[in-house]
């Protein structure tokens, strides 16, 4: 627990800061829902009542991103992906999306494993030899 004044006063305000962004947070997980359940049920003819929810939605998400509640590249995902649903639906068109992009993250996967793998049995060996040498000190 903390000891001094100044140490106290800010755990006091980080429990206030915690809440605040906690609830922003909510609100903006709230917003995005709300906003892909639209745009799932949707069609071409309640275009005005998706685009007044995604609206909404980029409104809510951008504030939090000003507030430092989201960092600023986080917020520009999310509205991009919302706006690419949105026109996705409007247009009539699927969303564009690269089998060589699915392709190059399914490699990456598995070149990233192989290394971690590899890392282990490199440090398992290293540890063989250690204790190989420790034995042999004490004989």
């Amino acid at each position: 627990m903390a000891n001094t004044k100044s140490a106290k006063k800010r755990v006091r305000q980080t429990i206030r800061k915690t809440a605040r962004n906690r609830s922003h947070k909510s609100q903006v997980k709230t917003a995005l829902k709300k906003a892909y359940g639209m745009i799932q049920e949707g069609s071409e003819d309640a275009a005005d009542k998706l685009k007044d929810s995604v609206v909404e939605a980029v409104s809510i998400v951008m504030k939090a991103a000003s507030k430092g509640v989201l960092h600023k590249k986080t917020a520009a995902r999310r509205v991009s992906k919302l706006t690419q649903a949105l026109n996705s639906v409007v247009t009539g068109k699927s969303a564009p999306v690269s089998d060589d992009a699915a392709k190059k993250t399914t490699a990456k996967k598995k070149s990233t494993a192989k290394k971690k793998t590899a890392a282990k049995k490199k440090v398992g060996a290293k540890k063989k030899k250690k204790a190989a040498g420790r034995k042999k000190k004490s004989n």
